[in-house]
């Protein structure tokens, strides 16, 4: 798929959209992952200046923070952010309605507190579900491991015919499924987006 901002929620009447935007796409600018490439395309598009930001520091699967002129951002999923001890506020409200609508999101805090949230939609490729039902005709098991909200998974996995999803998933755990997979005596090949 290609993944698009979609949302971007501020929840802190003193943040603006485009200041969240910025702030965020501060901190995700080192980060090699395709929803901070996305954010980063976003705020190219609209001409915003890109501060470099200080203190970087990535937890693969989790999020990023970062200081930068606005303050102390984390940048990530809520498991990410409770490990951190930020208030998340109104964001769960904001969060369900992204997933039911098959978004992934990304929550951003400045100074320990939720000021908003980034939703993203993931437009599927139009050979995707042709190219699914081709691996089944020819006998092959189709699993979906991801590290998206579970919910927004089989959302996407419905689109296209894959069976099996596993959602919410950190990298080593993705490779702990190939793992069992290959000691089962499985063929396995992996189709990855990082």
């Amino acid at each position: 798929g290609n993944l698009e901002v979609s949302d971007i929620i501020s929840i802190d009447d003193d943040v603006s959209e485009i200041d969240l935007l910025k702030m965020t796409a501060s901190c995700e600018l080192l980060s090699e992952h395709p929803l901070a490439k996305a954010i980063i395309i976003n705020a190219k598009e609209k001409e915003l200046d890109i501060e470099n930001p200080e203190n970087f520091k990535m937890y693969p699967g989790k999020g990023v923070s970062c200081d930068n002129s606005f303050g102390a951002v984390f940048s990530g999923n809520l498991g990410f952010l409770s490990e951190n001890k930020i208030d998340i506020g109104d964001a769960n409200q904001y969060l369900d309605k992204l997933k039911s609508e098959g978004k992934a999101s990304i929550i951003v805090a400045l100074n320990g507190k939720a000021v908003g949230l980034i939703g993203l939609s993931d437009v599927i490729r139009e050979d995707s579900k042709d190219m699914i039902k081709s691996l089944h005709d020819l006998g092959t098991e189709t699993i979906l491991l991801t590290g998206d909200n579970t919910e927004t998974a089989n959302y996407f996995a419905s689109q296209v015919g894959i069976g099996k999803v596993y959602g919410n998933l950190l990298p080593e755990e993705k490779l702990s499924w190939i793992e069992k997979l290959k000691s089962e005596g499985k063929k396995v090949c992996m189709i990855g987006d990082g």
